[in-house]
């Protein structure tokens, strides 16, 4: 059933293709230097997949709301996408969020500064409204349009682990299909508003300009490395889903990942019944083994130089390391929260 099932395209790490070397020095300076800084990694080795993932999913799934059942009912276990600039969804997040960084930032402090110069109720003055009205308004707006889906989602990226593509949007033609395993990662930076540096994965293909980019924005380089792990296990069909709460809904309906759990006798709803509180101290951990380990050798050698994982970051199937308390599994009932769990900004390519 499973070879059924999956596409002859599909990527298959015990079975790889042979791929001949690419060459960035064809491609023009825009790529070359985009490409400069490859990941020195191959595989998966660090595997604490937890702190990959958002922990406020198990919130979502222990809702009962008809949004959070449509979400569940994706096919989730076959294509996971990447946001885009393209993406219209996208778009009024990011203007949304700067609005409301405004407010926040610089918004307080210009009120602090007229309530000192003026007193409290200057702030209700015209002036006053002048600067923030804007601002407050296309918050407020944008907040609304993204909370009833007045906007559609579309034009993302997609990893489809059951053909094994990656598909790409494009802006005047029919999207492009490239194969999973013809792409390199690469590690690429921007200064965000504050001064500091930002980093992310960014995928490129090895015998054309094409590239894509992970939308998460990371504060340290590690992170990188780590998401690049999380999507090799995601799109690996000799391997299972990765066991995160964000790919939990997923796991009985992708054929390895069911066969693996009933193997390995994994509890159907692990990060369901997983009371939020202990998720958080678990993923702390998670973190802390993913920011330690040496990236660019194996798990082997890394375990031989010292390095310990969490014992999360694989779900259940990972055994708990010497001297960490073992925590029981409860079920928790949580608030029903704001459905955008995961925030997610990319770059939309044209080629």
């Amino acid at each position: 059933m499973t070879n059924q099932y999956y596409a002859a395209t599909a990527y298959d790490s015990a079975r790889p293709r042979t791929l001949v070397a690419g060459d960035n020095s064809q491609f023009g300076i825009t790529t070359r230097k985009l490409r400069e800084n490859p990941l020195e990694t191959s595989g998966t080795h660090c595997r604490e997949y937890l702190a990959e993932d958002d922990v406020e999913v198990i919130e979502l799934l222990n809702e009962d709301s008809a949004e959070v059942h449509e979400q569940l009912e994706a096919d989730g276990h076959e294509s996971q996408p990447w946001e885009t600039f393209g993406n219209p969804r996208t778009v009024i997040r990011v203007i949304t969020d700067v609005a409301g960084l405004f407010l926040v930032i610089g918004g307080t402090g210009t009120l602090l500064i007229e309530i000192i110069q003026n007193g409290f109720f200057s702030i209700f003055n015209t002036a006053t409204f002048m600067i923030f009205g804007p601002f407050m308004t296309v918050y407020l707006i944008g907040k609304l349009i993204l909370r009833f889906d007045l906007v559609k989602d579309k034009n993302n990226v997609l990893l489809n682990r059951r053909t094994g593509m990656i598909t790409i949007p494009q802006k005047k033609s029919t999207p492009l299909e490239l194969p999973f395993d013809e792409f390199d990662p690469y590690l690429t930076t921007a200064t965000n508003p504050t001064g500091s540096t930002d980093f992310y994965l960014q995928l490129g293909h090895r015998y054309s300009e094409a590239r894509v980019q992970y939308p998460p924005n990371m504060a340290e380089p590690w992170k990188a490395y780590l998401a690049w792990e999380y999507w090799q296990q995601y799109m690996d069909i000799s391997k299972p889903l990765p066991d995160s709460p964000r790919m939990e809904p997923y796991r009985s309906r992708d054929p390895f990942t069911a066969e693996f759990d009933k193997k390995h006798k994994r509890p159907t709803d692990y990060w369901k019944n997983t009371d939020i509180d202990q998720a958080w101290d678990m993923k702390t951990h998670a973190l802390k083994a993913a920011a330690t380990y040496p990236w660019g050798t194996t798990r082997e050698q890394a375990l031989a130089q010292g390095w310990r994982p969490s014992g999360y970051g694989e779900g259940p199937s990972t055994k708990m390391p010497a001297g960490m308390k073992k925590m029981a599994l409860k079920k928790k009932e949580v608030p029903l929260e704001d459905y955008a769990v995961i925030d997610k900004r990319g770059d939309f390519e044209e080629f």
